[in-house]
């Protein structure tokens, strides 16, 4: 998708020199910051968070609403919100979710996000 295209180039361009040698994000195994399966009105079935972007439940809950809300009416796979990348698919009443870092390549999380669906 076009977006897909757009987002690669940016990670091209995020690669700076540096006393003349490519910098580049170290790579980590830690790509998933979150899985989500919602219900066709936004409410949670199945979530898992990997790390502490969202410590508590209340603000979890609240990414949840706020990623629906922008998500149930698009057409995209992928959105960039609250400092975070996610991808996501709908089928008939559930909507599924790969949420990583917003400099993730969206090609791992969408590869993770076909293995879940």
């Amino acid at each position: 998708t076009c977006i897909g295209y757009i987002r690669v180039a940016q990670l091209f361009l995020v690669a700076m020199k540096y006393d003349g040698d490519l910098y580049l994000p170290e790579p980590s195994l830690y790509t998933i910051k979150a899985i989500l399966i919602l219900d066709q009105d936004g409410n949670r079935l199945i979530t898992k968070y990997y790390d502490a972007t969202f410590p508590s439940v209340r603000e979890q809950r609240q990414f949840e609403k706020t990623l629906f809300s922008k998500t149930s009416k698009n057409n995209a796979e992928i959105i960039l919100l609250d400092g975070v990348t996610a991808v996501f698919r709908s089928s008939v009443d559930l909507y599924f979710y790969v949420v990583g870092s917003n400099q993730e390549n969206e090609l791992i999380l969408y590869s993770a996000l076909t293995a879940l669906y």
